[in-house]
């Protein structure tokens, strides 16, 4: 994928036209050189397993602590 920055806005935020059709917002300080308006990037992107299975697992830890406390309050609820 290839793009240019179109403007950076609030000097925090780096607009990029995509060459196919679109837009990106980043913040400016995400990237690892410096950057300036009219620099052409070529975007690269991966999946990142790791990070989406350490996201699903606190997502199923967060989902039985739910679940849990809404047990434990109709057992409170059924011992009034």
């Amino acid at each position: 994928m290839k793009g240019f920055i179109d403007r950076i806005e609030d000097s925090r935020v780096a607009v990029i036209i995509l060459e196919e059709g679109g837009e990106m917002l980043l913040p400016s300080d995400a990237f690892p050189f410096k950057i300036r308006e009219g620099m052409h990037l070529k975007i690269e992107m991966s999946p990142d397993p790791e990070s989406e299975k350490n996201a699903i697992e606190r997502v199923r830890g967060l989902q039985q602590e739910l679940l849990q406390r809404t047990e434990d309050r109709r057992k409170e609820d059924k011992e009034k």
